[in-house]
């Protein structure tokens, strides 16, 4: 990943105290993908109250 990229999502992460998440369905493979989400939500909220999500997060402290 491009490091000046990296510092400037890193440094909005942090900006908005935001994380990602990203989910797709099971199905999915190098021949595309299904049923595909992002999600942007703040921090000081419980993840389970906004969206289930049981794929992955993305965090300011990640991109260290």
């Amino acid at each position: 990943m491009n490091k000046e990229f990296q510092k400037e999502l890193k440094a909005l992460l942090e900006k908005y105290d935001v994380c990602v998440g990203f989910e797709c369905a099971n199905s999915s493979d190098l021949m595309g993908v299904y049923d595909e989400k992002i999600v942007f939500q703040a921090n000081k909220h419980p993840r389970e109250n906004l969206i289930e999500i049981d794929g992955y997060w993305l965090t300011a402290y990640d991109l260290d």
